[in-house]
């Protein structure tokens, strides 16, 4: 219900792929794949989940979006390999998330 109360954002079930969009969420895992060289983060809506991906050359700005913090993402969205819904380097804001 967090993410509901984004006026300015799309519940990520609402994603057009391929079109700009901003979405909003609740992190809920960041990993690291030192192999692929990326940084992911999965965020939630409640209603559905988007990966957002990120080279690791600048991890100290994403590494600050903690499991349970809110994140709004700017990008393009399209379905993976794995049929999840990503953001390849979607610009990000870290807010405040829901109270836990």
């Amino acid at each position: 219900s967090w993410a509901a109360g984004r006026e300015d954002c799309l519940w990520l079930d609402k994603v057009e792929l391929y079109r700009t969009c901003r979405v909003a969420g609740v992190v809920r895992r960041l990993r690291i794949d030192p192999r692929a060289g990326v940084i992911d983060v999965t965020i939630t809506d409640g209603a559905a989940s988007l990966v957002a991906q990120w080279p690791i050359r600048r991890p100290e700005l994403v590494l600050r979006a903690a499991p349970g913090s809110g994140l709004i993402l700017e990008g393009m969205a399209r379905i993976d390999e794995r049929g999840e819904l990503l953001m390849v380097e979607p610009a990000f804001e870290i807010v405040a998330g829901p109270e836990l």
